[in-house]
């Protein structure tokens, strides 16, 4: 097999500031500890130190290298066919909770950006649920209508804006994209200038709880009041949420567009194999990014070949030139998504 093309890097994290975060040491004490920075620590994080709280933040490596700054970086309540499901299989209220806290998630990224100065690539788009056969149509006209049922805007196209044919796609417009990599590092500059305390290479090591949290580290211990676990798999948890789960990876990479060719708007398949689309952009300009169908983390012999399908793939059917970054993004599958 030739040899893969495209730096083995992400475009984000290429892309993005060093935050220079300090090693934590010693004895320390705040109200909430945050361990873990991606962007569910990191918002936790902001939000507790705007109302005033004392908070610190460990992340075991660096901030927005890891998950957040891997992945394809869409800001939006549309999450393939999700709503259709979450109706049918645990009811209005729980799948109108979920809109809801997508949507106001998506409000409260658009004003941290605004209130914090966060230079992160953040652009308006729509989102796209695409389907290639005729069989899925009824699947997405039935999306459609749970998502508008729970207040959220969707509408049902013949045709996705994309460069080869579709037999309908769902449109969520006015959602985002950014670089989750320069908006985690400007994240966590808020929270400092909020009055938090972020730590980078410091790693938990072990949670004890008497009167107050406990949380040791090598070097020290940290002591608070309150402790969030934001390390995407709890580290720390009565309940066993690691058994039910799987792990699960994509291949991704970015390609130059071919000169004056682009797609407007981000785009997922809603059937297999699924692929992930949209534009981003380094320091040398525009890139087009194309993410490849999950498959079982560490349970595939071949991996680089899945780097070469979905090359071959996005050659076939969008406008690409050279190859530029490629890199894995990990995540897990829970059995009721």
């Amino acid at each position: 097999m030739p040899a893969l093309s495209a730096t083995p890097d992400c475009c984000w994290t290429v892309s993005a500031p060093k935050g220079d975060f300090p090693t934590l040491s010693g004895h320390c004490e705040c109200e909430v500890v945050v361990v873990g920075a991606g962007i569910a620590g990191l918002s936790a994080a902001l939000a507790l130190s705007e109302a005033g709280k004392s908070v610190m933040v460990l992340e075991a490596r660096e901030v927005g290298r890891q998950v957040t700054g891997l992945s394809t970086a869409k800001i939006t309540t549309q999450h393939a066919l999700i709503y259709r499901e979450l109706l049918d299989g645990c009811g209005e209220t729980l799948a109108r909770a979920y809109a809801d806290a997508n949507r106001q998630a998506m409000q409260r990224i658009a004003e941290w950006i605004e209130r914090y100065a966060i230079d992160c690539d953040y652009q308006q788009r729509s989102a796209y649920a695409y389907a290639i056969s005729e069989a899925q149509k009824a699947a997405v006209v039935k999306e459609a209508e749970a998502a508008r049922s729970l207040g959220l805007e969707a509408r049902v196209l013949h045709q996705a804006p994309l460069p080869f044919a579709t037999s309908c796609a769902l449109e969520f417009p006015q959602q985002a994209q950014f670089n989750p990599a320069s908006y985690l590092v400007g994240l966590a500059q808020a929270v400092q200038a909020r009055g938090g305390r972020v730590f980078e290479r410091t790693r938990a090591m072990s949670f004890e709880h008497d009167e107050r949290w406990q949380v040791g580290f090598e070097g020290g211990v940290v002591s608070a009041d309150q402790l969030v676990l934001a390390t995407h798999m709890p580290v720390q948890t009565p309940v066993d949420y690691i058994s039910p789960t799987q792990p699960r990876c994509h291949v991704a990479i970015a390609f130059r567009p071919r000169e004056g060719e682009a797609v407007d708007g981000m785009f997922i398949a809603v059937e297999e194999p699924t692929r992930s689309i949209r534009m981003g952009q380094d320091a040398e300009g525009p890139l087009l990014i194309v993410l490849g169908p999950r498959f079982n983390t560490g349970q595939d012999g071949n991996v680089a070949q899945r780097f070469d399908e979905l090359e071959h793939w996005a050659r076939q059917h969008l406008p690409v030139a050279e190859p530029v970054w490629r890199w894995c993004n990990e995540d897990y599958d829970t059995p009721d998504r």
